[in-house]
């Protein structure tokens, strides 16, 4: 790690419901460690809190998280404990979904390593935004005209009178290996020496599952690698205002693109919208943060007073607390979205169909080369199948980064409409 001039802070602040960290560096010359609370008073869900100390590099030091005791109180009395121990290193969580929306709310954290209480303005809940719909386009990318990229737009409004607003999301979706394989190999039992002297003496008893392997139908313990999920969470800080607008609308607003070798597009896929009202100086914080985060730190890089949000240390009200706790109840809405029909998808690399027959001699050989069964395609004999082989990344869509294991539990049968 380089060493620089100045101390530099790495902190993970928090982005909306989902918990999505932001790192960012900022310049201090302050060699004081600073304590950063990460999270929000999510009204009606589990709201998730973490906690740290911003540490300079310059001594290749690194964050770490005091042992504390937290808790969220409502104005009406009502304290809302976490569900983890006092004095715990966390992450905590706290359970409001039960808490009502006509109420103001604050953190507090007693931190036990500088035996200090942390706390967080009293605010009253923002309500959330309505989503209107998920879209996107395709269309020629700027950057290499030869290629195409798929634009996803989020289009929202608010009834409550909100004008701030700030959001995350997370993307899952199935897509499909070039070429449907009905069979896998399992691998000779015996080791390739054992193999080898075998083969090389000659010998009269040959068992072929030990020697050749087996080619093997899909089944329940074998799933097939034809159909494959993966999923990917934001990482960048979204914000938007209608402040400046006629109406208290946000259309088409930009939020992810899509390359045509990205199987997001292959087939099906699902992206879960985290969307939250947030107030004035919450907006102005955060845009400070996304402005540090471009800027990667120099001289219109945002002051440590510019970072510090709406909490604040009760025995030293002058000591800089990182964070800002937003109290929202956040909307998630769901959009499930076919790409099937699109025909923007292209594999990364180039796909032949060609599945040449391998006899069972060179099953073996077939398959340390990088060649996969997928179907019979004739018979060498009465009872032994010739079986067409092709590229693992022709037939086995784990290739493609995801796995054919990790289905959602929840991940629909019949692909449905939008939903919130």
């Amino acid at each position: 790690m380089e060493r620089k001039t100045l101390a530099i802070l790495i902190m993970a602040l928090a982005g909306l419901v989902s918990g999505c960290i932001y790192p960012y560096d900022v310049e201090l010359e302050s060699k004081e460690n600073m304590f950063v609370i990460e999270g929000d008073i999510n009204i009606g869900s589990v709201s998730q809190f973490s906690l740290s100390y911003a540490m300079s590099l310059k001594d290749f030091s690194y964050s770490v998280s005091p042992v504390s005791t937290l808790w969220v109180e409502g104005e009406d009395g009502t304290v809302y404990h976490t569900r983890e121990p006092e004095r715990s290193r966390g992450p905590f969580t706290v359970d409001l979904s039960d808490a009502p929306d006509n109420c103001r709310y604050r953190l507090v954290v007693q931190n036990h390593d500088n035996d200090r209480k942390y706390l967080s303005q009293w605010s009253e809940v923002h309500l959330p935004p309505v989503v209107d719909s998920i879209s996107y386009s395709i269309s020629a990318d700027k950057k290499d005209p030869r290629s195409k990229v798929m634009d996803m737009f989020l289009s929202f409004h608010s009834d409550s009178g909100e004008k701030y607003f700030r959001w995350s999301y997370l993307e899952e979706w199935e897509y499909h290996a070039p070429i449907q394989a009905f069979y896998y190999y399992e691998r000779p039992t015996k080791s390739d020496q054992e193999i080898n002297n075998i083969l090389n003496h000659s010998a009269m008893e040959k068992i072929p599952s030990e020697v050749y392997g087996q080619v093997l139908k899909f089944d329940d313990q074998h799933p097939s690698t034809y159909t494959c999920w993966d999923r990917s969470e934001s990482r960048d800080i979204m914000l938007a205002t209608t402040e400046d607008l006629a109406e208290n609308r946000i259309v088409n607003k930009l939020y992810e693109t899509i390359q045509e070798t990205s199987t997001k597009a292959n087939f099906h896929y699902r992206t879960t919208i985290t969307l939250s009202s947030i107030g004035r100086d919450s907006y102005q914080y955060w845009t400070n943060i996304f402005n540090n985060s471009e800027n990667t730190g120099g001289l219109d890089a945002p002051v440590p007073s510019q970072m510090a949000g709406n909490l604040y240390c009760e025995e030293d009200p002058d000591e800089i607390v990182i964070g800002y706790i937003t109290v929202t109840k956040a909307l998630k809405y769901r959009a499930h979205l076919d790409f099937s029909h699109t025909y923007f998808f292209k594999y990364a690399e180039n796909i032949y169909g060609d599945s040449p027959t391998v006899v069972m001699e060179d099953w073996y050989k077939s398959w340390k080369a990088g060649l996969r069964p997928v179907g019979i395609m004739g018979y060498a004999g009465p009872t032994e199948p010739l079986y067409g082989w092709a590229e693992t990344k022709c037939v086995d869509c784990s290739y493609w980064k995801g796995s054919y294991k990790s289905r959602p539990s929840d991940w629909p049968d019949k692909w449905p409409d939008s939903e919130k």
